[in-house]
């Protein structure tokens, strides 16, 4: 079984740690027929949607102050 665990002490950042939690939960779940850990997978991309989206809005309204600064 895949754990969050193996991936916390890499160094790597948040993103980068949902991806392959996510990708190696996934197929774990299509090897033993685990539909939790599928759903779980599922629901790890979504976050990882959310995540993007939310640091674009930020540059995106950064770019809008500085545009309003001068």
């Amino acid at each position: 079984m895949v754990t969050l665990n193996d991936y916390l002490y890499n160094g790597d950042t948040i993103l980068k740690i949902i991806q392959r939690y996510s990708a190696d939960l996934k197929k774990s779940s299509q090897d033993t027929g685990n539909t939790v850990d599928l759903i779980h997978s599922n629901f790890l991309l979504r976050i990882e949607e959310l995540l993007v989206h939310n640091d674009f809005l930020t540059s995106q309204s950064q770019s809008i102050r500085e545009l309003y600064k001068y």
